[in-house]
């Protein structure tokens, strides 16, 4: 048996770990690995290249480099992208916080602020645009950010010995509540912490457009020259150029319950472009990809097939450094202790794919 990975990138980023790239620490060690090191010594050759064109018919696929395999079975993981919802201004001018890439250059335009803005004897109306950042989404990803970067711009004032009080961060949401998919319970603990570590909350409030000078909301403009998008997100446009396939919200494919294409048997999807239940989520396309390896091996070896069955989630949600909140059913844990938790649950998912010694000098430096 051959097993074929493609990637369009030669590391594997863990980007529950992306927030740490606004922090006072930096970036965590882990945030990627190479997949060569992930698949050492394993049956799984490794392809870099970006896929380009997919025939389920065939179960091919074309590569940028013009690279066509065929398979016996295929397996799409293509992942998610920025959905900006066709506001004016956002693609163009906004930070999006999705991959590795989008962190570094977000480390790197907020240093740059600070070297230009904090060194000035006079607090001018560029100075205060410059220091006001605007995450919009308060979503998992966007409270996470929230509560990192207004931490780790106050500490590069005091460096530059600038006042904080000038510092500001905000969180525009469009719903009534920060984390809308949450209970009740975990927003007001998530909404309490925000408020200590003082981040300003704008919730019920819609973004219409952002140019070079700011953002403008339903009732208001604010002035800045950093806004954060981690509102929305889609499959990858690749689904969209799939032929005979049937598309649901956020470019995700309709599967059976084997996760299986329906027109295109030993054709499977997992992960953020998979439409089922919880989708979206590290944990559930941990989860797919599990079943569909095991689906694949029990069809080579003619045995029986189970149905899907999505896996109850569980929320461990960070809102700056050392402090998280964790839902686990009606179980809720929050402060450092459910810090330390996530910890653990990092620890616990590198080992499963890097040799025990490894993941413990990860974490121990």
């Amino acid at each position: 048996m051959e097993i074929v990975l493609i990637s369009d990138n030669e590391y594997f980023e863990y980007r529950p770990s992306l927030h740490g790239f606004l922090s006072k620490k930096g970036p965590a060690k882990f945030h990627r690995l190479l997949l060569s090191e992930i698949f050492k010594n394993s049956r799984v050759q490794i392809i870099i290249d970006k896929v380009i064109e997919c025939d389920l018919s065939n179960k091919t696929i074309t590569t940028k480099t013009g690279m066509t395999l065929s398979s016996d079975y295929l397996v799409l993981a293509l992942g998610s992208e920025p959905a900006y919802f066709g506001i004016e201004g956002l693609q163009d001018t906004s930070f999006p916080f999705q991959t590795v890439a989008d962190a570094q250059k977000l480390r790197t335009h907020i240093l740059d602020i600070f070297e230009t803005h904090c060194t000035e004897e006079k607090i001018s109306v560029d100075c205060v645009a410059g220091l006001h950042f605007i995450v919009v989404g308060a979503g998992p990803n966007g409270v996470d950010l929230a509560g990192e970067l207004t931490d780790f711009s106050r500490s590069l004032a005091r460096e530059k010995g600038f006042p904080e009080s000038f510092v500001a961060v905000d969180l525009v949401e469009g719903a009534p509540t920060v984390l809308p998919m949450m209970s009740e319970q975990v927003q007001k603990k998530v909404t309490q912490r925000l408020y200590k570590l003082g981040v300003n909350l704008l919730c019920n409030r819609q973004l219409l457009k952002q140019d070079e000078l700011g953002i403008e909301l339903v009732d208001m403009k604010v002035g800045t020259k950093t806004v954060i998008w981690t509102a929305g997100s889609t499959g990858n446009n690749l689904t969209t150029k799939i032929s005979n396939i049937t598309l649901q919200k956020k470019n995700r494919i309709s599967v059976n319950e084997y996760l299986e294409i329906e027109e295109f048997p030993n054709c499977f999807v997992v992960g953020d472009i998979a439409d089922t239940e919880f989708s979206g989520l590290a944990q559930t396309a941990i989860h797919n990809g599990l079943y569909v390896a095991k689906i694949i091996n029990n069809k080579i070896q003619e045995k029986a097939l189970a149905p899907y069955q999505s896996k109850p989630v569980a929320y461990n949600i960070g809102v700056g450094h050392g402090w998280s909140v964790m839902q686990i059913g009606n179980i809720i844990i929050s402060g450092k202790v459910a810090s330390y938790m996530r910890t653990i649950i990092n620890m616990r998912y590198f080992l499963s794919i890097l040799p025990f010694k490894k993941v413990i000098k990860m974490f121990c430096k």
